[in-house]
């Protein structure tokens, strides 16, 4: 998988620096595509745990692609919403997202990481669009 940092959300961004307790964040970076509209390569949206998360209770992780035409996410548009993940799922070196980009596309995008349920203690989240992406193939 090549990897641009042009098309990148997060790199090693902690999601438990924000304060004490639950609560959203939103990505280190936002990916500026020039133009509005969707893409016309079949790109991918990566999320990659680096650094394991752990909770002091049952906390849980769940990431929200969002879309504007400007670059303050006034009229942010959500485009994908993930499940929430549990620390079980969000494991050292763990994919827990990897799908398609969605269409809707407007020219600035971002990710919103929405913990809930008890506060984080550690881990760290790599995110970014990709043109490929890995398989498992279960060998």
């Amino acid at each position: 998988m090549l990897l641009d940092a042009e098309n990148r959300y997060s790199n090693a961004q902690d999601l438990f620096a924000g304060g004490p307790g639950p609560g959203p964040q939103t990505s280190t970076d936002v990916v500026d595509r020039g133009t509005a509209g969707d893409s016309a390569d079949e790109l991918y949206l990566v999320v990659n745990v680096p650094t394991g998360f752990t909770s002091g209770g049952a906390a849980t992780v769940q990431v929200i692609l969002q879309t504007d035409s400007v670059s303050g996410f006034g009229t942010a548009v959500d485009l994908y919403t993930s499940q929430a993940f549990s620390m079980a799922e969000l494991a050292a070196a763990k994919t827990p997202v990897k799908v398609r980009l969605p269409k809707g596309m407007k020219r600035y995008s971002r990710l919103r990481y929405v913990v809930a349920a008890a506060a984080l203690t550690a881990g760290a989240v790599d995110a970014h669009l990709a043109k490929d992406i890995e398989h498992d193939l279960g060998f």
